[in-house]
């Protein structure tokens, strides 16, 4: 059931959404009818997709998979996985990459890929990185990281927040969303947003204690993105952090979906 329209008439247009597997046991993932289905019970209008697989280039298999998702069902748009190899040894995934966005990327996510041989996730130690971030960057085509490994690298991620943005003050055309960074970096987060004018954050996870009002007064609502983390989290509860909070409708409007509208339509 959609939100009573008297609740405020805001479109949500939601920038991190997976379908499918999930890799976890205990969260089987959604359906394209499914996925559909919940996003209208939240109110979500609209959604960025992206899938999972397993191995090496990884990312042509989740790229096929999201787009054959996305064209199933109304609302849902393809979020593509960053080419960070090459199916074809000795050639560097800038091809790859360059091809994607003459062919219609709007925004790629960076994601690790999953399996034995697979290595720590970085943002300058893969081939013709450099490269890849200076062609994203002319192109203006968003760069959509995931927060949930912050503050500490670990074994599948090889960069902190500062990494991120250092990234973002090299490549200062360059957009870059970080996606459910924790609450409890908001001290971390506030320096970063001062540092990179760049750097945008989806709230998921920024929910408690007015973190939302007091980024807006500090930085602008152009800062904020809406984005859930669905299906591990519940798109709901964000929707409800910008329906009710105490911003003006226009600061509301472009967290729920005109700021990431904006910054896909950036793109030459």
């Amino acid at each position: 059931m959609r939100p009573d329209p008297q609740e405020g008439s805001l479109e949500f247009f939601d920038c991190d959404v997976l379908a499918g597997n999930t890799l976890r046991e205990q969260h089987p993932g959604f359906s394209p009818a499914e996925l559909r289905a919940e996003l209208d019970r939240c109110g979500v209008d609209r959604a960025l997709v992206y899938t999972h697989n397993f191995g090496p280039c990884a990312w042509i298999a989740q790229n096929r998979t999201t787009l054959a998702v996305t064209a199933s069902a109304p609302g849902l748009h393809p979020c593509f996985i960053l080419p960070q190899s090459s199916p074809t040894l000795g050639v560097g995934p800038l091809p790859e990459v360059e091809a994607l966005i003459e062919t219609g990327a709007c925004c790629f996510r960076l994601d690790a890929e999953v399996g034995p041989a697979s290595g720590p996730l970085t943002l300058e130690h893969f081939p013709q990185a450099g490269a890849i971030w200076r062609c994203l960057e002319h192109h203006r085509v968003p760069l959509l990281i995931p927060g949930a490994h912050l503050p500490e690298p670990n074994r599948r991620f090889g960069y902190t927040l500062e990494a991120i943005v250092a990234l973002c003050s090299r490549h200062p055309a360059l957009p870059v969303v970080l996606l459910s960074p924790p609450y409890g970096l908001e001290r971390l987060l506030a320096h970063a947003l001062a540092t990179a004018a760049n750097l945008h954050l989806s709230l998921a996870r920024l929910a408690v204690f007015g973190q939302v009002e007091a980024l807006v007064r500090t930085f602008g609502a152009e800062r904020l993105l809406f984005g859930s983390g669905l299906p591990f989290n519940d798109p709901a509860i964000p929707c409800g952090v910008v329906r009710y909070s105490r911003l003006a409708d226009s600061e509301k409007r472009l967290i729920a979906s005109g700021n990431l509208e904006r910054l896909l339509s950036r793109h030459d």
